[in-house]
């Protein structure tokens, strides 16, 4: 039961990350350098998410 969970976590952390690399792509090709809200916030949940997958990891 906590494999299928766990890879569900994974992923949506992995195309979360996904999002913010594209979003970062397209923030540094319009010039814009600083830190905006949506991306502190898109760092935020990538962050919770590694942890919350590394703590699944933990028996």
């Amino acid at each position: 039961m906590t494999l299928p969970l766990l890879i569900t976590n994974m992923i949506s952390t992995i195309l979360i990350g996904s999002q913010v690399r594209s979003y970062h792509m397209f923030n540094s090709t319009s010039g814009t350098t600083s830190t905006s809200k949506a991306r502190r916030i898109l760092i935020l949940l990538i962050e919770s998410g590694t942890i919350y997958c590394l703590l699944w990891l933990i028996p």
